[in-house]
């Protein structure tokens, strides 16, 4: 099963990601990549043409973390993402890139 996301984002004052957006438009800076903590919530279940239940999420709530928070965030995520996966590695600066 893949999950899809909604395009839906959350209300303005619960996307801190809002406030981003001034440095994020300026095409001269290359913005470093911003570490969250979001709610994810089940925005919608149906079935596809297959007859398989497919699931789509969306963000209700994104704050941006910066200084401890965002280094034990990082940490956290590493270490989620190595029960989860099996890898050792997260690359936080490269990736995918759309």
């Amino acid at each position: 099963m893949t999950v899809k996301y909604t395009s839906k984002k959350p209300d303005e004052n619960k996307d801190a990601l809002q406030d981003l957006e001034g440095e994020w438009t300026r095409p001269e800076i290359e913005p470093e990549p911003v570490v969250v903590v979001a709610l994810v919530k089940r925005h919608a279940i149906g079935k596809n043409d297959g007859g398989d239940w497919t699931a789509t999420a969306g963000l209700q709530h994104v704050e941006v973390l910066t200084g401890d928070a965002a280094e034990e965030a990082r940490e956290l995520l590493v270490s989620a993402y190595q029960v989860r996966s099996g890898e050792t590695e997260l690359d936080f600066d490269g990736g995918d890139d759309e």
